[in-house]
């Protein structure tokens, strides 16, 4: 068997001793091309845990490996998209997409095979030469999509992405996720407030407590990487299993 990708072991993270440990012993393993979607009640850390998994912050104690190496400098590459698009809005949909090659300084004729193969998947080819205050929510999204898959990461991180969108361009863009997770089998993480969401986009679901945080129950979710999902029985078996252990009434 291959070994994980991502594996997290006793991950405890204290920013004032006098107030206890944020996250408390929280332990997982992810495998290539498996996802993850990680939810708690607000505030219990969630956003925490995936800085530490960035290499933003660092654990107050516990491993984190990444490709088999302790943190990601030495491991495995990451992209991760934030809730408020993370766009410059002085650059256009191409140079915001493109950032992240120009940064490692690919060659030019590939920046823009990539950039514009990303740009014609996510459908917003058309939108190349704008700025970001000229897109909707949705348009910002697959934007930030497209710039975090452009310098192919082996793991995508991603903080609440859809939560300031309406419902259904949420679910159009909860789609795209599953149609590249199909196509490019990216292995990813979530942090979500949505349960409905966490199901649609989740291989695993770790369910977190409130402080200090926990692993309450992490959850195979056997339903994930059907597109039709949302209209079977077994999506609103697992809804209603993650609720429970979410003790939501």
């Amino acid at each position: 068997m291959d070994e994980p990708l991502i594996d997290v072991q006793h991950v405890c993270k204290t920013f004032a001793p006098a107030e206890g440990p944020v996250l408390d012993d929280i332990s997982f393993s992810l495998f290539p091309g498996e996802t993850l979607s990680v939810i708690g009640p607000s505030g219990c850390g969630k956003t925490t845990l995936l800085y530490i998994l960035a290499g933003l912050k660092k654990s107050t104690s516990g491993r984190v490996a990444i490709c088999g190496s302790d943190g990601n400098t030495n491991g495995g590459t990451n992209s991760f998209i934030l809730q408020n698009f993370g766009l410059f809005p002085w650059k256009t949909v191409y140079e915001n997409v493109s950032l992240g090659l120009k940064l490692r300084k690919t060659e030019k004729s590939k920046t823009r095979q990539i950039t514009n193969a990303l740009l014609s998947e996510l459908d917003i080819g058309e939108l190349s030469d704008r700025y970001p205050v000229q897109l909707s929510g949705g348009q910002k999204q697959r934007v930030a999509i497209a710039r975090a898959l452009a310098t192919e990461p082996d793991v995508l991180l991603m903080d609440e992405p859809f939560s300031s969108l309406d419902a259904l361009t949420r679910e159009r863009l909860q789609d795209i996720m599953l149609d590249m997770w199909h196509t490019r089998r990216l292995t990813y993480i979530i942090v979500t407030h949505s349960v409905e969401e966490a199901v649609f986009l989740g291989k695993y679901i770790l369910v977190l407590t409130d402080r200090p945080t926990r692993c309450k129950t992490l959850i195979t979710n056997d339903t994930y990487g059907d597109k039709a999902l949302r209209n079977k029985d077994c999506y609103f078996d697992r809804v209603r299993q993650v609720r429970k252990e979410m003790e939501i009434r």
